[in-house]
C-alpha cells in the first residue's frame, strides 16, 4: 500500500494465535496530526506578532505631539487656580444650605467656626457689636495676638484673652466664662462718667488692702501716713462707696459680690447674686475693721469723721436679681454697682438680660471714651464695615477677618441680598493666597 503507513502483522514466537505484534513503518496517522496541529498553532502565534508590528508601525507613522516642560512654576499656577476654583464653589454651596428652607436656619459661625474658638451667638447684637465679638476672637485665635491689649485706662490695661469670656454663647457654663477684674474696673470707670449721685466705685485692688492687716501696716509708715489719711479721708464724700470683693469658698471656689459701704446710713450691705452671708461674712467683716482702723488714723487730720465704724451693721440685701448659672455673678455684681441706689434696684433685670448685656459689654468697653488703645477701635470698625456692606467672608478653619482681594473672581457668588447678614456672618478668606 502506498499513500499512508506500512502495517506488518506477525506472531510472537512461542505465541498463540492471539498473541501478535504490529509494527508501524513512517511517522503513523496520530504522531502526524499532532504535528499538523503543533504546525497550526505556531502559524497562530506568527499571526498574532504580525498584527502587533503592524499595530506599532502605524503608531509609529503617526506625526508625534510636541512634548512641552512643565515647569515647577507652571505647578503652583496650577494649585492657585485649583484652589480659587474650589473656594468659590464651597462658598456657594454653603450659601445654598445656608439659605435653604428644607432645614431650620443655623449661624454660619455656628456651622463652619473650627479651631481652639467656639461660635459668638451673635443674635439680636449690632453690627458694632459682632464686629467687636468676632475682633477678639480672631486675636484668641492664635497665641501670637491673644495677649494683644485691646483696652487701658488710668486702671489698667485688658488683653484679647482676657476679653474672650464675654464672646462665648449662653450655652455655655464654666471657668472659660469667668469675668476677670481688670473688666469689672473697666467697667467701674466707664459707669462712673454716666452717673451724677455721690457714689465711689472702687478698683478691686481697695478692698483687698484694706481687708489684709498687714498691707494696712505698711501704709501706716511714716513715709506712706500723709498720703492714706487724705485718701481715706475722702471715703466721706459720697453717700455709698462700692467694693467689689472675690471671696473665696471650699477648697477651690471663688465667688463676686459687692460690699456698699453707706455714710448716710452707717452701715455695711452686701449685695450678692448666689450665694449667702455664712459664706463670705468673715470677708466683709475683715474689710469693715479695715476702714474702721484708716478712719481712725485719718481722724488726726480730720477729728469730724466717725469714730465707731467697726460697729456699723453688716446687712444682706435680700430682694434682689439672682443669677441661675455659674458664671454671671462677675456680670451681677456690675450691675448692681450701676443700679443700687443704696435702697432698691433701679432698673431690675433677669439673667436673660444678663446673658445679652455679656454680648454688649465687650463693644461698649472698646468703644468707651476712656479706652485709649485707638487701634482697636480702628480694626473693629473695619470690620464693622464689612459686615453692613456688600462683602462675603467665610470661616474656613478659625475667625480671621480677611478682606476679599478684588483679584478673586466672585462671579459665580449670590447677590447680597441672598444671604442675611444680620442673622450670619460669612468670612470668605483670600482665594489669591497660598
Amino acid at each position: 500500500m502506498t499513500g499512508g503507513p506500512h502495517l506488518s502483522v506477525g506472531r510472537r514466537a512461542g505465541g498463540g494465535l492471539g498473541c501478535c505484534w504490529a509494527r508501524v513503518d513512517g511517522l503513523g496517522w496520530a504522531a502526524e496530526k499532532e504535528k499538523e496541529k503543533e504546525e497550526e498553532g505556531g502559524g497562530g502565534l506568527s499571526q498574532r506578532k504580525k498584527r502587533k508590528e503592524a499595530a506599532r508601525e502605524k503608531r509609529n507613522s503617526l506625526p508625534k505631539k510636541r512634548k512641552t516642560e512643565v515647569t515647577k512654576l507652571d505647578k503652583q499656577n496650577c494649585t492657585v487656580v485649583l484652589r480659587k476654583k474650589r473656594k468659590i464653589e464651597q462658598l456657594s454651596k454653603t450659601v445654598a444650605s445656608v439659605n435653604s428652607p428644607k432645614r431650620p436656619q443655623k449661624h454660619l459661625t455656628e456651622t463652619l467656626c473650627s479651631g481652639r474658638e467656639k461660635p459668638a451667638d451673635l443674635r439680636g447684637c449690632t453690627p458694632q457689636e459682632r464686629a467687636a465679638i468676632l475682633y477678639i476672637q480672631s486675636l484668641c485665635s492664635s497665641k501670637e495676638t491673644e495677649g494683644k491689649v485691646v483696652f487701658k485706662s488710668q486702671r489698667g490695661s485688658i488683653a484679647a484673652s482676657d476679653m474672650r469670656c464675654l464672646t462665648l454663647p449662653s450655652v455655655i457654663d464654666g471657668p472659660d466664662k469667668y469675668i476677670k477684674s481688670a473688666i469689672i474696673d473697666a467697667y467701674a470707670v466707664h459707669v462712673k462718667a454716666r452717673t451724677q449721685d455721690c457714689r465711689l466705685l472702687c478698683p478691686l485692688w481697695y478692698g483687698s488692702m484694706i481687708a489684709d492687716p498687714d498691707k494696712l501696716d505698711s501704709c501706716n509708715k511714716p513715709e506712706h501716713r500723709s498720703f492714706y489719711q487724705n485718701f481715706f479721708r475722702t471715703f466721706y464724700e459720697y453717700d455709698q462707696i462700692f467694693f467689689p470683693l472675690l471671696v473665696k469658698y471650699g477648697e477651690s471656689g471663688c465667688h463676686w459680690i459687692v460690699a456698699v459701704m453707706s455714710t448716710t446710713k452707717k452701715e455695711f450691705q452686701i449685695l450678692d447674686s448666689d450665694r449667702n452671708l455664712e459664706l463670705f461674712k468673715g470677708e466683709v467683716e475683715k474689710l469693715r475693721n479695715g476702714i474702721a482702723r484708716m478712719t481712725s488714723m485719718a481722724r488726726i487730720v480730720d477729728p469730724s469723721l466717725p469714730n465707731d465704724v467697726e460697729t456699723w451693721k453688716i446687712i444682706e440685701i435680700k430682694q434682689l436679681p439672682k443669677q441661675t448659672d455659674g458664671c454671671s455673678c462677675g456680670l451681677y455684681v456690675m450691675k448692681y454697682m450701676e443700679y443700687w441706689d443704696g435702697t432698691k434696684m433701679r432698673p431690675n433685670f433677669t439673667q436673660g438680660e444678663i446673658h445679652i448685656f455679656r454680648k454688649k459689654l465687650l463693644a461698649e468697653l472698646l468703644f468707651s471714651e476712656f479706652n485709649e488703645v485707638t487701634e482697636a477701635k480702628k480694626e473693629v470698625g473695619k470690620i464693622m464695615k464689612l459686615l453692613t456692606g456688600q462683602h462675603y467672608i467665610l470661616a474656613v478653619e478659625t475667625i480671621v477677618l480677611i478682606f476679599v482681594s478684588e483679584a478673586c473672581d466672585c462671579s459665580r457668588m449670590p447677590p447680597p441680598s441672598a444671604i442675611k447678614l444680620t442673622d450670619c456672618v460669612l468670612q470668605f478668606k483670600d482665594a489669591t493666597s497660598n
